[in-house]
């Protein structure tokens, strides 16, 4: 990318952002305007010869002063919750996962208060070692791995007062959020928990609860992406239950004819990992220390396709039950007859032996849809799982699980710009020998499993790209990422207000299998009459380089900044006063060049 700085007098190539011919003075700022670019340079013409690129991005627009208006109105919200948990660091931690679906009802009145009432349905599995003499004098010893389900299905009832900010932050004074969109029709949610060997991710969604729906307010064809986890038994079961996990992400269209039909064409992908024991004789002697090893067993579910119809009928409020080939299942349809959200869980510990969760969003498909019709700022929600391994036996000693929120402006122009921050919790099941006497003689080697959990926090990261767009609302994001060619395909509704996607892949050489989903709202930006990022009246100095911030007061906001206009780090985050305050950068003295974003907080 090349920029060309003025000065007033003379235009300055930057193409190499050596912009220090634009200086006449000490400090002179040279700039280069477009609708969502502010790029500074200065140079300090002192000692030090220090050359410094300031650069403003802004991901906003203009935006009415009022909040969303949520008033008066009721959300179906559904949160999927999984967590990974243990009581040893050393080596357990990770022993249990668990996954659930919580459904709430939440009623705003005029008056910023609040009821809510919700049930959970949770489920976890945990992984323990048995110990086992196998030849029954105890010079044998082994550990083998057993499962157990459990599940607890809490309700509860709360109220309090909420509060809506401009830019659609909905705050209860329970400490929960959501983030709502232009109409205040759709909400959407993340939360990470943190504790002593446990680590919670979860990700939500909600739409406005109608009035008065008949079935002939449904018509039209909805596009619904589905993600499924579930935990299963293996041919031991009960003991074994719990030795598999699945996950699969389902694209389906339903196209209802407004008296009581449905038909429906759908493709599912996913892939299951498996738990498995390899007994062997450490000594190859006269079986004295037979031995048990976790290995795994991963593969690719196989890639289901059809159609199906049936019959839908629909409650005054929007509950649309739908009775498809062999499935019976529920979708809570949106005020605005956009959108449609849908929650369950299924278990069955007695005789097939599993326990799934499972989460969807549907939009209504467009026609003669262009870019301008899905041009704006966009907030989103993703959530991927990932199992890999680095032998073939160890495929699947590895979960990566990713909660990511982003901020993304979608151009007319065919292009966007996405910055997103990302939540990680990463589990490794290894396996580990030792004698279990401790003796000298080496008589009774065991293999255990160790359970390791980490996480880590990423971002903030700014990407850009390109996209195409169907006229039917169909897109397909296409970017880089660490060198690697990606891209997201999804469906936005009609009036081009949600976006949509899921997807899965498999790859056996590389060993990687993953499954993601995620949802965007068109989102209202802080109506904000000052947003700016300049230079301080004294720039530089030996403490560093000052930048002064400047926003209405309430807006959070970061000042983000890289060397090479990819690799972006936070180094200041602020809730504006209305005044400018300075940010200084003291790693500005020791380098060549610095660019510098302003942004919002994450939302």
């Amino acid at each position: 990318m090349s920029f060309i700085f003025t000065d007033g007098e003379r235009d300055c190539d930057s193409e190499t952002f050596q912009v220090g011919e634009c200086t006449k003075v000490a400090f002179t700022a040279c700039f280069f305007d477009t609708e969502e670019l502010k790029i500074f340079a200065m140079k300090n013409l002192g000692v030090s010869l220090v050359t410094i690129a300031a650069v403003l991005i802004l991901l906003v627009e203009n935006a009415p002063a009022a909040p969303p208006d949520i008033t008066n109105s009721t959300y179906v919200i559904f949160d999927y919750w999984t967590g990974v948990f243990g009581a040893d660091a050393a080596g357990g931690w990770g022993k249990t996962d668990g996954i659930s679906i919580e459904q709430s009802e939440v009623s705003f009145d005029g008056s910023a208060n609040f009821t809510r009432s919700s049930s959970d349905f949770i489920i976890e599995r945990k992984t323990d070692e048995l110990e086992v003499d196998y030849s029954g004098d105890d010079n044998d010893f082994r550990y083998e791995l057993n499962f157990s389900i459990s599940t607890n299905n809490p309700t509860e009832n709360d109220s309090g007062t909420t509060n809506v900010s401009e830019y659609g932050r909905v705050a209860l004074s329970n400490g929960e959020t959501a983030y709502t969109g232009v109409l205040a029709d759709t909400l959407v949610r993340f939360q990470q928990d943190s504790d002593v060997q446990t680590e919670n991710l979860s990700l939500g969604f909600g739409v406005r609860q109608p009035t008065g729906v008949v079935l002939g307010d449904i018509t039209s064809t909805f596009i619904v992406y589905t993600f499924q986890h579930q935990f299963s038994g293996g041919p031991n079961a009960p003991d074994s239950f719990g030795q598999t996990m699945s996950i699969a992400v389902d694209r389906s269209e339903f196209s209802f004819d407004g008296v009581g039909g449905v038909s429906e064409s759908f493709v599912t992908a996913g892939f299951q990992r498996a738990f498995s024991e390899v007994v062997t004789d450490h000594s190859s002697g006269g079986d004295e220390d037979t031995r048990s090893t976790t290995t795994f067993d991963t593969d690719a579910l196989v890639t289901d396709s059809g159609t199906d119809s049936g019959s839908y009928s629909v409650s005054t409020t929007g509950l649309v039950t739908l009775n498809v080939g062999s499935d019976v299942f529920q979708a809570q349809l949106g005020a605005d007859g956009q959108t449609a959200a849908i929650g369950l869980t299924d278990f069955d510990g007695s005789s097939q032996y599993y326990g799934l969760t499972l989460f969807g969003f549907g939009v209504k498909q467009g026609s003669g849809m262009s870019n301008s019709d899905i041009s704006g700022t966009y907030s989103m929600v993703d959530w991927e799982h990932i199992v890999g391994g680095s032998t073939p036996n160890a495929w699947g000693e590895t979960d990566h699980m990713d909660l990511s929120r982003s901020t993304i402006t979608v151009r007319n122009d065919g292009t966007f710009l996405l910055r997103d921050d990302t939540w990680s919790i990463n589990r490794v099941i290894t396996n580990q020998t030792a004698d279990y006497s401790g003796g000298s003689v080496d008589d009774d080697t065991v293999s255990r499993s160790l359970f390791i959990t980490t996480t880590q926090s990423i971002g903030p990261r700014l990407i850009s790209g390109t996209y195409t767009l169907s006229t039917t609302g169909a897109a397909t994001f296409t970017y880089s990422l660490e060198g690697n060619a990606q891209t997201i395909s999804g469906q936005f509704s009609a009036d081009g207000k949600t976006f949509v996607y899921g997807e899965t892949e498999f790859d056996n050489t590389r060993r990687e299998a993953s499954a993601s989903f995620g949802i965007a709202i068109r989102r209202l930006p802080p109506a904000s009459s000052v947003f700016s990022l300049g230079f301080c009246p004294v720039p530089l100095d030996v403490s560093g380089l000052h930048l002064c911030v400047t926003a209405d007061s309430g807006t959070e906001v970061q000042v983000i900044a890289a060397e090479d206009l990819a690799s972006w780090e936070v180094i200041n985050t602020q809730t504006a006063t209305g005044f400018a305050v300075d940010v200084t950068d003291s790693d500005a003295l020791n380098l060549d060049r610095r660019f510098y974003r302003l942004i919002l907080a994450p939302w």
